[in-house]
């Protein structure tokens, strides 16, 4: 359900809001990947981005967004580059605490 200003009215229909929203980039500027990190308390919306546009810095480092009232879910956003996903999946970098890669869903592409 959405609200009448087209806020998400829960957590589910955050995560998918917000990653349609990173989707409807001009394809020059979309990820190649993106993944959910589910919030076991259901507050945060978490996503990660594969993209070769950011700079490289061998770290996860999450950028938190408030709510707002289009967007009443607080959010972090995290962009890696596609050698540093691999370095990820092999555990050469570490993520951030409570982002659980055996609960990530890949939700583009899919």
């Amino acid at each position: 359900m959405v609200a009448a200003n087209g806020a998400p009215q829960n957590y589910d229909e955050a995560v998918e809001r917000l990653a349609q929203e990173h989707m409807r980039l001009p394809e020059s500027e979309r990820p190649q990947a993106i993944y959910f990190f589910p919030d076991p308390a259901g507050q945060i919306v978490r996503l990660l981005e594969v993209t070769s546009l950011t700079p490289a810095s061998g770290e996860v480092m999450p950028i938190p967004l408030a709510p707002s009232a289009d967007f009443p879910f607080r959010s972090r956003i995290a962009e890696v580059t596609p050698d540093e996903w691999s370095r990820i999946e092999s555990g050469q970098i570490l993520m951030p605490e409570g982002w659980d890669l055996g609960r990530k869903k890949r939700l583009w592409p899919l």
